[in-house]
């Protein structure tokens, strides 16, 4: 994605808010319920564009819990996927950095 730009973390936000609204779709499901390849590409990469907003931005809880929820439901289907880990992970760390 862009970089130095005005707008980028709210640019790369909108798109993490896309694909969160994308996997509700029926669309990007194969014949097994399961996302197709090319939609699971898709979210590895808006993953890898969020965490530059939380390196960017290290005391914003935010883009961790975006990565937490997509790393979510890319290890939705499989309870030993490492997916969820990595969700476990990004969770806490913006549960460690919200206000209370």
């Amino acid at each position: 994605m862009i970089y130095g730009v005005p707008g980028k973390y709210e640019i790369r936000h909108r798109f993490g808010q896309y694909m969160l609204e994308q996997s509700q779709k029926s669309a990007n499901l194969d014949s097994a319920k399961h996302f197709k390849p090319e939609f699971v590409n898709m979210l590895k990469m808006v993953i890898v564009e969020i965490q530059k907003n939380a390196e960017e931005n290290p005391y914003d809880y935010l883009p961790n819990l975006y990565i937490a929820r997509l790393n979510i439901i890319l290890g939705k289907d499989d309870p030993k996927s490492p997916y969820n880990d990595e969700a476990l992970t990004y969770g806490l760390k913006a549960l460690a950095l919200s206000p209370l």
